[in-house]
């Protein structure tokens, strides 16, 4: 008997939505999990899905790829969406495709998403912009990401601005990476440690003192262990 009620009632809301158009299910299917149809009457009442907003920006990436040239146009686009943008999954693949543009605007944006003291609320896309600095490199890079990895509250982004930082070949991330050592963090450390290994062609292991005086002076008088040493470590 209740299911018929349910049934009677469903059919009644039907029926005041009208007979023409989409039905209530696919009206509001994005209320089920699903993506709406590309119906543009629709669309325009309820507005994309952030699966069907993630779609537009890979396609948007993927017109950098194709047409290097129009890296500055899709970067503009890509700037404007994102300022608007509600949803953390979205942002994370604007700060993606930004990342691949390099363009003036799109660097515009990616320094605007790690602007201490009020960057982007969400930890998952300062990280894609830390991705996203370590792919583009330079001093600006450096900077935006030293700054992540003093002025972050969140350990996996001090952790990816870290990373990132050993992602571009340049000495002088050594020094950006050596303020992590201090970290209370020991994942934080440890890619640091990892990170100074990789742009500086050194390595002292997990000696944190050794690299904090690599970083301080250039040089340090830690010896690499062996072959053999590292091997059977009782020798």
């Amino acid at each position: 008997m209740r299911f018929l009620l349910y049934s009677l009632s469903l059919l009644a809301i039907s029926t005041s939505l009208g007979c023409t158009g989409p039905g209530l299910f696919d009206r509001q299917s994005w209320l089920f999990g699903k993506d709406p149809p590309d119906d543009p009457a629709l669309l325009a009442r309820i507005g994309p899905t952030p699966a069907q907003r993630i779609a537009l920006v890979r396609s948007l990436r993927e017109k950098l790829n194709d047409a290097p040239a129009e890296s500055e146009s899709v970067a503009a686009d890509l700037a404007q969406r994102i300022q608007t943008e509600t949803d953390a999954t979205v942002r994370v693949e604007i700060a993606k495709a930004l990342g691949d543009s390099r363009s003036p605007t799109a660097t515009a944006v990616l320094r605007a998403g790690l602007g201490y003291p009020r960057p982007d609320p969400d930890a998952e896309v300062r990280a894609a912009i830390c991705q996203a600095w370590g792919r583009i490199g330079g001093d600006d890079a450096r900077q935006m990401l030293a700054s992540a990895l003093a002025n972050d509250t969140d350990d996996d982004v001090r952790v990816e601005a870290a990373r990132s930082l050993g992602a571009f070949k340049d000495s002088a991330n050594v020094h950006a990476l050596a303020a992590a050592l201090e970290d209370t963090n020991i994942a934080v450390q440890y890619t640091a440690m990892q990170s100074m290994k990789s742009v500086s062609g050194q390595n002292f292991g997990d000696d944190a003192n050794a690299w904090r005086e690599y970083a301080r002076s250039g040089a340090t008088n830690h010896q690499t262990p062996s072959l053999a040493a590292r091997l059977w470590p009782w020798q």
